[in-house]
């Protein structure tokens, strides 16, 4: 039987088994999918409302779990690119 490969493995909604640890602020998983070569830069998708695109360091700075930035920082040594989207209000 087949196993699916954990590192590059996603839900329907583009979620991956890093986003999920890294919510969980599980740094020992964390470090291991890094090193199985878990995509850093990784974006879930957007849905039909325009929600979502959320990324595994996004989810190092929502979780109520940690409370520190050991993760992000992780993360962010992994990276090899951090984009930030322009977001623009307009006054009326």
């Amino acid at each position: 039987e087949h196993m699916p490969d954990i590192a590059s493995i996603t839900d329907e909604f583009g979620t991956t088994a890093l986003m999920v640890a890294c919510d969980h602020a599980d740094l020992p998983l964390v470090e291991r999918l890094c090193s199985l070569g878990s995509d850093v830069n990784a974006r879930a998708a957007i849905d039909a409302d325009g929600f979502g695109g959320h990324t595994p360091l996004f989810h190092t700075t929502v979780t109520l779990a940690c409370q520190n930035d050991t993760l992000a920082r992780l993360l962010l040594r992994k990276s090899s690119r951090i984009t930030f989207p322009a977001w623009t209000t307009r006054s009326t």
